[in-house]
């Protein structure tokens, strides 16, 4: 089992369309942020470059967010293109372990994920990207020479409209 040494954890507020971030360290404490990224490829190097700043490398590090369907897509792949491993816990347990959070702000809650991954770190679920997706978007990461990257991105992450007759029947 991998030992994790750095615990990010991620809030993506989709109505606002950002990101914010705090990386906890072992043994438990804030080591950084919450910081505030913009929800875009942009964004996504900025956390990338925040993260280097605080020598957070890949084998060190693991990020843990709440499931937010495809809003988080770009961002996790980004991120496993990148060698991270990313948790995706139920919403239901982060809460559970910080049942004061209420209305704790935007930012914060960042830090209760991070402390949450901490604390659960033997029983963190990495999620697994789709080796298919995984290549596609190093490969579209790699073409840093397009304008239009962030566009490519989410054009392929973005969810297939289904048709009715596609629907299974109940």
């Amino acid at each position: 089992m991998q030992t994790h040494r750095y615990f990010v954890g991620l809030d993506v507020d989709i109505a606002a369309k950002k990101v914010a971030a705090t990386i906890g360290i072992a043994p438990w404490k804030v080591l950084a942020g919450p910081a505030t990224f913009p929800d875009s490829l942009e964004g996504f190097q900025q956390l990338l470059t925040w993260l280097h700043s605080y020598h957070c490398l890949p084998d060190e590090t693991v990020f843990c967010m709440e499931p937010t369907g495809s809003y988080g897509e770009p961002l996790t792949y980004f991120l496993a293109a990148q060698g991270y491993s990313i948790a995706i816990e139920p919403l239901v347990k982060v809460r559970r372990t910080f049942p004061e959070q209420k209305r704790n702000g935007f930012e914060l809650k960042s830090q209760h994920i991070a402390k949450y991954a901490y604390r659960s770190a033997s029983a963190l679920r990495l999620w697994e990207p789709s080796t298919e997706m995984l290549e596609q978007v190093k490969t579209i990461l790699a073409d840093s020479r397009s304008a239009r990257v962030d566009e490519q991105m989410r054009d392929l992450l973005e969810p297939q409209p289904c048709i009715a007759h596609d629907w299974p029947c109940y």
